[in-house]
């Protein structure tokens, strides 16, 4: 054995029967003053937010109503440009030109005997 140390088991000094003093933390107090200051935060952030979703949900709202206007518009202007790429065609057809050739210019088609090339 070592000179000067105790080998005896570690035991705590208790005392039975005494309960012991268990310090308790407190929580601390919230003042009423902070509770209301965090309540009206709280509750303009929730204002704001849907405020905010309003004003969104009124441009979305009108935008939607601007691309309906819009479309209406080219559908009518796609409709415009086909009828009018087809009286071009009818314009430039053979039989047009010939027809407007005799009557303004009082030209005819040559027949086939007489177009000479060189």
């Amino acid at each position: 054995m070592i000179t000067g140390f105790s080998s005896k088991l570690f035991r705590p000094q208790t005392v039975i029967g005494i309960r012991q003093n268990v310090t308790v933390r407190a929580v601390p107090e919230v003042s009423q003053r902070l509770i209301r200051l965090v309540a009206v935060i709280i509750f303009t952030g929730i204002v704001v937010v849907f405020s905010v979703g309003q004003f969104m949900h009124g441009r979305i709202e009108s935008a939607a109503g601007r691309i309906e206007q819009l479309q209406a518009v080219r559908s009518r202007v796609g409709n415009e440009n086909i009828r009018l790429l087809a009286a071009r065609a009818q314009l430039a057809s053979e039989k047009n030109v010939v027809k407007e050739a005799t009557q303004r210019f009082q030209l005819v088609v040559p027949v086939k005997g007489q177009i000479r090339y060189l």
